[in-house]
């Protein structure tokens, strides 16, 4: 547990009072002071690592989004055969289309429910271990910040999708047939 810290912040009336009161509290043993010139550097190596892990979030979104592709395709390899049975028992080719659209977009939709809710419930996890650790109140919100890019998502793997409902419609019956 981190022990409890006692601070204060103090505003200098100008810039001499402040290289007095800079000169002040070196002398009396205090654990740390952190003059402007000091917070400056630490806000702009904050702002570089929120730099950094925007960057990395980006990334593993991508990564993530290329996962989901391949998942689909061999999915879609894997029903390439059901597809053209029913095409040979008459179903007309818009019905495969749709049924290999749902399916994918169905995967997609239990794949962004399911982490949303996981992350949050994570999330919310962490927060109460925290505060508890350190007795600041961290508060959760769920907001368009964290469902935007699982709409994104959406989005992206609904058109994406469209590809593997495209090729089972194009499917050539005689074809399939020759393959089984």
């Amino acid at each position: 547990m981190i022990p409890p810290i006692p601070a204060f912040v103090v505003k200098p009336a100008s810039i001499s009072h402040a290289y007095q009161l800079r000169g002040d509290y070196r002398k009396n043993n205090f654990m740390a002071l952190f003059p402007a010139e000091i917070l400056v550097k630490l806000y702009q190596t904050m702002g570089d690592v929120r730099d950094v892990l925007l960057v990395a979030t980006v990334l593993n979104g991508l990564l993530i989004l290329a996962a989901i592709i391949l998942l689909v395709l061999a999915i879609f390899s894997l029903r390439r055969k059901r597809y053209v049975i029913l095409r040979a028992l008459g179903a007309p080719a818009f019905y495969i289309g749709l049924v290999a659209w749902l399916g994918a977009f169905g995967l997609i939709i239990a794949g962004c429910a399911v982490g949303l809710l996981l992350g949050w419930g994570l999330t919310a996890l962490v927060s109460m271990w925290l505060s508890a650790q350190t007795g600041l109140a961290l508060v959760l919100i769920f907001d368009w910040l964290q469902i935007g890019p699982a709409l994104f998502m959406l989005l992206g793997g609904s058109l994406f999708a469209l590809f593997p409902a495209w090729l089972s419609y194009r499917l050539p019956l005689q074809e399939g047939l020759r393959q089984l």
